[in-house]
């Protein structure tokens, strides 16, 4: 669209322009619409190539991991896991260890063995690996 000086407008030109800007509005929300249905097919057959759409939750999302820690002063726990409480931190700072604070079993807790191979199995190569 061409620049308008709306200051030198009437109000009969002024509602035939805003006429206008609806109208071409318009085009171009229909143009993006079938634009986005276009793409939401696509995903969707894509999606199907590949096996399927998303997958369940994560099997951990929303359980509590066991306290491994608790400051003596407040009650405040931790888990061991992300990012370290001030407490902690303020601890450390003193001079004191983090084994002060374990709750008691929480030391010996084993953790689970990780999925892979098993250790002294060799790998299994394929043909495209091998050379010649």
């Amino acid at each position: 669209m061409a620049a308008v000086n709306l200051k030198n407008m009437g109000v009969e030109a002024l509602l035939k322009l805003r006429d206008e800007v609806d109208e071409w509005i318009n085009e171009k929300r229909q143009d993006l619409e079938t634009q986005l249905a276009r793409l939401a097919s696509f995903g969707k057959s894509v999606a199907a190539k590949r096996g399927g759409g998303r997958r369940g939750p994560h099997p951990l999302k929303g359980k509590k991991r066991p306290v491994k820690f608790r400051d003596p002063a407040t009650g405040n726990t931790w888990a061991g896991v992300g990012a370290r409480p001030r407490w902690i931190a303020e601890y450390e700072a003193q001079g004191r260890s983090r084994d002060e604070f374990l709750v008691a079993g929480a030391a010996n807790a084993k953790k689970a063995p990780k999925k892979g191979r098993k250790p002294g199995r060799p790998r299994k190569t394929s043909a495209k690996g091998k050379k010649a």
